[in-house]
């Protein structure tokens, strides 16, 4: 439903995305120790961290709002 992604006073699209889901190696700089960049919800060799958790509860509860729509 599309009219569900419209905001109601806007008419603005809402939406999100998860920028990086996994950690992963980049070249070494200043601003990078150890050339890592650790900006996923996982780390490179896939264990959640404490935001994966939180996106997880965050689609779970906006299924739930869309079934009880």
């Amino acid at each position: 439903n599309v009219s569900s992604i419209i905001h109601p006073d806007t008419g603005y699209l809402v939406g999100e995305l998860v920028w990086n889901m996994f950690d992963f190696a980049t070249e070494q700089s200043i601003t990078r120790v150890g050339g890592l960049n650790r900006k996923g919800l996982f780390t490179r060799q896939r264990q959640p961290k404490s935001a994966a958790f939180t996106m997880k509860n965050r689609y779970e509860q906006l299924e739930l709002i869309r079934t009880i729509e």
